[in-house]
């Protein structure tokens, strides 16, 4: 998956956690994950409410 767009104008997100750098476990120490241009990646946690029920019609 790389630099996959997405629609997100009608929806509203809420940030959970603080982000945090990304890391991976290598040769037994842990290292920060960089994408191909050198730059951090970050791993964020989000919710989003679910749609209220329709009323009685």
């Amino acid at each position: 998956m790389r630099n996959q767009k997405l629609d997100m104008s009608e929806t509203r997100l809420m940030l959970t956690e603080l982000p945090e750098l990304k890391t991976r476990e290598v040769d037994g120490h842990t290292e920060v994950v960089t994408d191909q241009d050198g730059a951090n990646q970050y791993v964020v946690s989000l919710f989003k409410k679910q749609p209220g029920a329709k009323g009685e019609e």
